[in-house]
This record gives structure tokens, sequence and C-alpha cells, in this order.
């Protein structure tokens, strides 16, 4: 049961920002802002996804060493690390949605495809927060519902910068 929930619950937050976008694309059409083809908005949300990663690796890097430089403790090395992982991959996310998007007909805003990719990366951590497994007995291969709650964890970020970025598009001057 709570596998079927969960498979639901994927679909509907997907659903759902799908819907968002439809509203943020005849928002823009009613402005006079030329229409996106559905290439460029797979390309912002495959460039939001490759770029999160890095983003999350380099920010704790960076994060780490330059907390080790300023002397802090152990663990306060740590927290820092693990918070400037958070922040570099909502700024790659954000970023790259952004540099994909800014090459087509129209211009959106990069601290809105920030704000999308913070906002998606916190349904992403409630998809994983309900598709966490018990330890109730010995492991189960994961099937429909766990596959669909993994590609909207991997995917929200993107998605949501995607579409904050696309629903802010102006025609360029």
């Amino acid at each position: 049961m709570r596998r079927a929930a969960l498979a639901l619950g994927a679909l509907g937050a997907l659903g759902a920002l799908g819907a968002l976008g439809d509203l943020g694309a005849s928002s823009a059409r009613a402005q006079g802002t030329p229409a996106i083809g559905a290439g460029r908005v797979a390309a912002q949300v495959v460039a939001g996804t490759v770029a999160l990663p890095v983003g999350y690796v380099a920010g704790g890097l960076g994060t780490r060493w330059v907390a080790r430089r300023l002397g802090a403790s152990d663990d306060a090395v740590s927290r820092s690390a693990d918070r400037g992982a958070l922040v570099g991959a909502v700024l790659a996310t954000g970023g790259a949605v952004s540099l994909v998007g800014a090459r087509g007909p129209g211009a959106g805003s990069f601290p809105a495809a920030v704000g999308g990719a913070a906002l998606g990366g916190v349904a992403s951590a409630l998809v994983a927060r309900a598709a966490r497994r018990g330890d109730e007995g010995p492991a189960k291969p994961c099937h429909i519902g766990c596959v669909l709650a993994s590609a909207a964890i991997v995917a929200l970020p993107s998605v949501g910068a995607t579409l904050a970025y696309d629903a802010t598009r102006r025609v360029k001057r």
C-alpha cells in the first residue's frame, strides 16, 4: 500500500510541476514572449540534472577547504561542507538551466531558476523521505514505485529550476 501511495505521490508531484509549467508558458505567450520548444526545455532539465552533482561536490569541497583554512573544528568543517554542498548544488542547477535557457528567444531570471532549484530540492527531499524503507527484514528489489521515486528525486531540482526560469522569460532587448 505504501509503495502505491509513493508512486502516486511521485507522479502527482511531477504532474503538478507540469501544470505549473503550462501556466508559465501560457503567461509568457500572452505577454508576447516567443514560445520555446520541448527540445530546449528538455535540454534545460538535462543540463540542470548533470550540473547538480558537480555543484554538490564542488560546493562541499570548496567550503570544506575554506573552513579548514579558517581553523574550524572538525565538526564545524563537516557541517560547513554539508551546507556548502547544498548551496553549490542549487547554484549549479540554476546556473546550468539559465545558461541553456538564455540561448533561446527570450531570457528568464537566474534568481528565479535558483529559487526553483531550491523548491525542487525540498520536493526531492520529501519524496526521498517518503521512499525511505524501514528495517523490516531483508532487502527487497526495487519495483515501479521505487523507480519512479528515484527518478523524481534526481529530476525535481532541475525541473523546478526550469519551470521557474521559463515562467520568468521575457523578450530579449
